[in-house]
């Protein structure tokens, strides 16, 4: 995201006076990999300050489900998903990262309840097995570096 394209605030909803329609698209393409028996509705937001993580996945409380009209809030860092697409070493990193939060999202079938399950360790089966284990420490790695990368560099 070019400097003049960034909001004044923290967050902001992705897609809106944004060049973030990108990011949207992406993580709907993520989802086509993933079988819902009931696909759950997304509020997109950007989230600037968000550190150490590309993609933040949680349930949206009750009381603000009808306003937000989502069940789940989807915060990205959009710096850290240019950078992620652009400067890698790794071509499934974003892939990676997004599945893995994606994978937390459980949907009962007979009630239609949306439900957010972290897994026991940060990647399921289903990932390892797509990427290869490998793929996906590096990728875990790579996130966790950019933070302190950039911390340095404001230094």
């Amino acid at each position: 995201m070019s400097d003049s394209m960034k909001p004044d605030t923290q967050y902001y909803k992705l897609g809106e006076k944004t060049d973030t329609q990108d990011i949207i698209e992406f993580f709907n393409e993520r989802l086509e990999d993933f079988n819902y028996p009931v696909t759950p509705k997304f509020y997109f937001q950007a989230n600037i300050g968000q550190k150490n993580t590309l993609i933040k996945i949680s349930k949206i409380q009750d009381q603000y489900r009808e306003e937000m009209k989502a069940d789940i809030l989807v915060q990205v860092n959009p710096a850290y998903f240019d950078d992620f697409r652009v400067n890698n070493d790794l071509d499934n990193l974003t892939q990676i990262l997004f599945d893995q939060e994606i994978d937390k999202i459980k949907v009962d079938g007979k009630s239609g309840k949306v439900t957010i399950k972290a897994n026991s360790i940060k990647a399921s089966k289903g990932i390892i097995e797509k990427f290869n284990f490998d793929d996906v420490a590096r990728a875990e790695e790579i996130e966790s570096l950019y933070e302190k990368q950039k911390k340095d560099q404001e230094s």
